[in-house]
C-alpha cells in the first residue's frame, strides 16, 4: 500500500481506494455507535430516532397551550366566515334547502344552520343526498 492509500503493483491490492476509504468510514462509524468499551449506548428515548421527537420538557405547555389558542381561533374564524358567507350567497351554500332537497331547513339567523345540523338524521339525509355525501 502507498502513502495516498492507494495500492502498488509489488503489494497486490485487489481493493481500489474509495472502497478502502468507504471501509475505513464505515468502521469508524461502527465503533462510534457501539462505543470505545464494547457496550452498547443506552437510549434515552423511547422514540425511534428519525422521528427527531423526544419527551416532554420544559416550555412544552407553553407551546401547546400557544396551539390550541391557534386552533381554537381559526375554528371561530371559520364558522364566522361560513355564517356570513351563507347569507350573502344563498344559491352557493342553500341551494339544496332552497328547493326543498334538504332534510331539514335552516333558519335565516346568523347561526341558524347549526341545530339544523345537529338535528340531522343519518336517514334523512342519504334519502335527500345520497349514501356517499351522508358518509362525508
Amino acid at each position: 500500500t502507498t502513502a495516498t492509500g492507494g495500492c502498488d503493483d509489488a503489494a497486490g491490492c485487489d481493493a481500489e481506494p474509495d472502497d478502502v476509504a468507504l471501509l475505513q468510514k464505515t468502521f469508524a462509524v461502527k465503533t462510534a455507535q457501539i462505543g470505545a468499551d464494547g457496550a452498547a449506548p443506552t437510549p434515552t428515548s423511547t422514540t425511534p430516532p428519525p422521528t427527531g421527537v423526544g419527551s416532554n420538557a420544559h416550555g412544552d405547555l407553553e407551546a401547546f397551550k400557544s396551539a390550541l389558542m391557534a386552533n381554537t381561533g381559526a375554528c371561530v374564524f371559520c364558522v364566522l366566515l361560513f355564517s356570513i358567507l351563507r347569507r350573502c350567497y344563498p344559491l352557493m351554500y342553500s341551494n339544496n334547502a332552497l328547493k326543498g332537497k334538504a332534510p331539514a331547513i335552516a333558519s335565516e339567523t346568523f347561526l341558524g344552520w347549526l341545530p339544523a345540523t345537529w338535528d340531522a338524521k343519518l336517514e334523512g339525509v342519504i334519502e335527500h343526498t345520497g349514501l356517499d355525501q351522508a358518509m362525508l
